[in-house]
């Protein structure tokens, strides 16, 4: 697993993507995970996910304990696997419970994990695999970093504030009434 991980962070450093069809993108709250996973383009859904938290590789590295699949969307269910084993680290995973689960350009966000660590380090892009509902892999990568705009899952009245203070803003600077000079005769 770990050689897995070091090669998909290799790749991704060079920007190449083993697996664009899927993406998951997180917000990392202190030690609160929160995800959008998105099936961009494959054709089988997404009904089954896993995302690996990585075992310590130096003393400073991070050291996870306490993994939970803390919540999930309506329809699915996760699991937590602890660290154990050394070289091993834990994974969280999400199962929908009646297939078919994500299917093309969809997106499903409300996937959380919480996790306990010790280190210097701090959490960041994780590995992770997607199978089918016959426990195939059907792709892996490297989740992503949620940013404005980044996570497709529909409009909410943020987006639709933002959109009416530009056409405030708009209209005040740019739109104006001419308006009569206090020194005209």
């Amino acid at each position: 697993m770990n050689h897995a991980i070091t090669l998909a962070l290799a790749l991704s450093s060079l920007g190449f993507s083993a697996h664009a069809q899927f993406n998951i993108y997180y917000v990392l709250s202190g030690t609160h995970y929160s995800y959008t996973v998105q099936n961009a383009t494959s054709v089988d859904p997404l009904d089954l996910f896993s995302i690996y938290f990585p075992a310590p590789q130096d003393p400073t590295a991070l050291d996870y304990n306490n993994l939970a699949a803390a919540d999930s969307p309506a329809g699915w269910t996760g699991s937590a696997l602890e660290p154990g084993v050394p070289d091993m680290g834990g994974l969280v995973t999400w199962q929908v419970d009646l297939p078919p689960g994500i299917t093309t350009g969809q997106s499903l966000s409300g996937f959380e994990a919480t996790f306990d660590h010790s280190g210097t380090s701090v959490p960041g892009r994780q590995y992770f695999e997607v199978y089918d509902a016959n426990y195939n892999v059907i792709g892996s990568g490297l989740t992503q970093r949620a940013a404005v705009g980044t996570v497709p899952d529909g409009c909410n009245w943020q987006s639709w504030g933002c959109v009416g203070l530009l056409l405030l803003v708009t209209k005040q600077f740019f739109w104006k009434q001419p308006q009569p000079s206090p020194f005209a005769a």
